[in-house]
């Protein structure tokens, strides 16, 4: 059944969605009276009805009991990245069911901020948020931020587990496996994860990230690993 985040739920029960909504469920998905939607409003679901449609009316009918948010709040600190590669990250983060994305500038990063074009560019990401929430039926949008600085960024995480993808620790057997890391996370633990740019992070970044408690974390298969959480899994790239 089709999903949307509304504005508002007026206390005749009425919903008020906004004029892109409007638009989608009248010219592009073309709903008729009597047909029913979903709709999220402060994270509640509600089954509403469409009474009318010039103007567009719909009620409110019940609320529904759903749970599909991931227990676990993850955020993922995102060095921007040219081009279109922000929008299918945002995208896909939130169909994982992140809860946050913290936009940051790195050093190696080929694109650099526009102060000018910030709030285009985050109202642009919040959109593709809330198609993606709404297309993989979730009753969260995740909060994205920034664009600010990697000690800005780091400052305003307070995860209890924190990793940084990083390569740079391979050698030193000093690098979490995805499986060690699993290992050391409870249901319920708040994660952070830092991913990189197309040039990667700097030294002084990692020494950065090192210095705020985030251990290195490798995406590619573990070649030796202890199972224990609280010891680094060996890996090969």
């Amino acid at each position: 059944m089709q999903r949307y985040f509304v504005k508002d739920i007026r206390s005749n029960q009425e919903i008020e969605f906004t004029r892109e909504d409007e638009f989608h469920i009248l010219r592009v998905m073309r709903f008729k009276v009597s047909q029913m939607l979903e709709v999220v409003f402060e994270n509640k679901l509600f089954l509403g009805e469409i009474v009318n449609v010039n103007p567009l009316k719909v009620i409110v009918r019940r609320p529904l009991f759903e749970n599909s948010e991931n227990e676990r709040e993850v955020t993922i600190l995102f060095a921007l990245a040219k081009g279109e590669k922000p929008d299918l990250v945002i995208q896909k983060c939130t169909e994982l069911g992140i809860k946050r994305i913290i936009l940051f500038a790195s050093e190696h990063a080929v694109v650099k901020i526009d102060v000018s074009r910030i709030e285009n560019k985050l109202n642009r990401y919040m959109a593709i948020a809330k198609e993606a929430s709404e297309q993989c039926h979730r009753l969260v949008i995740p909060k994205i931020s920034g664009p600010m600085s990697l000690q800005e960024a780091l400052s305003s995480d307070c995860s209890k587990h924190r990793f940084v993808c990083d390569t740079t620790r391979v050698e030193e057997g000093k690098i979490w496996s995805i499986k060690a890391a699993q290992a050391s996370i409870e249901n319920g633990d708040s994660i952070t994860i830092a991913i990189g740019p197309e040039g990667g992070f700097s030294p002084n970044e990692i020494a950065l990230f090192h210095q705020m408690k985030f251990a290195s974390l490798s995406l590619g298969p573990p070649h030796t690993s202890s199972g224990n959480g609280g010891d680094y899994g060996r890996v090969t790239l």
